[in-house]
């Protein structure tokens, strides 16, 4: 996405332009956000520009704002961190609110880097399916487990790419507004496509209730999800206030800088492991071989911009790692479900992912909603292929239909033997049910 500067405009004019923002015409809460402007010391120093573009971050949505790239000093990142764990420590609803940038460092591609040498990733790019999560990822899952007990926890995701379930977040903290890769009921969908009301009314939810947003790796630039952020901070700005505030995590300036709690300029990771080892977080950072763990990922309880095949991602385990009594054989669970796709825990339903196995999609808030198809077997990252015939609409009637593949996550046989969602992606055509 990185373009060069053109000729008419030399590198050093970008510079100094990026730089005269910075040094003279930013205001302190711009620089540092409304609680870093007052908690800083006046002398400290304004991010320095590591990068610049003469293009802007998302013209697409309106975002005129030059596509530079600026990284605070170690030591203002270092205080950051240590006031972004305080305001960590006494939030009691957190919401995670995240873009591309999130991404990015796992080798995903984005819109809004745009400079030529964007310090946004060091990693070579690979295939969406392929990625495997990063460290900020294994940090917001780690401080998930933190905070369980004593907070609410959601997890507000832009990107399709399953990443955050990759690194063991729970899929029940998870709002995909966008659509997902990995969930069959919610399909990405278009710029110019609705949000699923379900989705739509959770982030409505989140949006009142959150006293604290991390924004991380997102513009700003007019999504309608872009709301939680620019909430918390009116709510923050309140006499007396109604919330801590937002944290701005982003290389690039956004419209929302002035108005934030704390602005930190600076790789995601790079944040990430400060505000690690300010809060004593135990991260792991190999998260293998564990989405299938019943003790794993959450509190036990009783034609669309999907990408094609890919090769393997050693990053995701594959069902046959399970041991629990809810796994009759390979691919069969037993879950709390009625015959709906309703959580119920007075009964027992019969999921049968094996190859061939015939199922339909039973969320009704979905795009797909009664597609039928069949489990064609797990893609070689270890999730379930489900070949769907969707329906083609025109004013309002299905006029057709046509084959597409979808996967589900391997994460969500946990999710649903766990009871942790409201209902089921999917379910057999013909599902067995028994009381309990």
């Amino acid at each position: 996405m990185a373009s060069k500067p053109t000729t008419a405009r030399a590198v050093s004019e970008l510079e100094a332009e990026a730089q005269r923002w910075a040094s003279e015409e930013a205001s302190a809460a711009e620089l540092h956000g409304v609680l870093g402007a007052r908690e800083l010391a006046e002398s400290e120093a304004s991010p320095r520009v590591v990068a610049t573009s003469e293009e802007s971050a998302r013209p697409d949505q309106g975002n005129r704002i030059p596509a530079h790239e600026y990284l605070d000093q170690e030591r203002v990142l270092r205080e950051k961190a240590r006031l972004a764990a305080g305001l960590l420590g006494r939030s009691r609803h957190v919401a995670v609110y995240a873009g591309a940038g999130l991404s990015r460092a796992a080798g995903i591609a984005d819109y809004a880097s745009k400079a030529s040498e964007s310090v946004s990733s060091d990693s070579s790019p690979v295939h969406p399916l392929d990625a495997r999560p990063t460290y900020s990822h294994c940090v917001l899952t780690a401080l998930h487990r933190r905070k369980r007990s004593t907070a609410q926890f959601s997890f507000v995701q832009q990107n399709h790419d399953g990443l955050p379930q990759k690194a063991n977040f729970p899929q029940e903290c998870m709002n995909e507004i966008h659509g997902s890769w990995y969930d069959v009921s919610n399909p990405v969908i278009m710029m110019s496509g609705s949000l699923r009301e379900d989705l739509f009314a959770d982030l409505l939810r989140i949006e009142q209730e959150a006293d604290l947003c991390l924004c991380l790796g997102t513009s700003l630039s007019g999504m309608n999800a872009d709301r939680i952020a620019q909430t918390v901070s009116r709510k923050a700005a309140k006499s007396p206030p109604q919330a801590l505030g937002t944290i701005i995590v982003n290389l690039q300036r956004t419209t929302h800088d002035a108005h934030c709690a704390l602005r930190v300029w600076a790789r995601l990771d790079d944040f990430f492991a400060m505000l690690a080892e300010e809060m004593q977080l135990e991260v792991d950072t190999q998260p293998t071989k564990s989405h299938l763990d019943p003790t794993v990922g959450g509190d036990p309880v009783e034609k669309d911009g999907d990408p094609k095949s890919s090769p393997s991602d050693p990053g995701t385990a594959s069902s046959d790692t399970a041991s629990s009594d809810d796994s009759v054989e390979e691919d069969v669970f037993y879950i709390p479900y009625d015959e709906h796709g309703l959580l119920d825990r007075s009964k027992r339903m019969r999921l049968d992912l094996r190859e061939d196995a015939l199922v339909r999609v039973v969320h009704e808030g979905a795009i797909n909603f009664g597609s039928e198809g069949e489990v064609r077997g797990k893609d070689r990252n270890g999730h379930y292929m489900v070949m769907l015939r969707e329906p083609v609409r025109r004013k309002g009637k299905v006029v057709n239909r046509f084959p597409i593949t979808r996967r589900l996550g391997s994460w969500w046989v946990n999710t649903l033997r766990r009871g942790a969602v409201p209902r089921t992606p999917l379910l057999n055509l013909d599902p067995v049910v028994v009381d309990v």
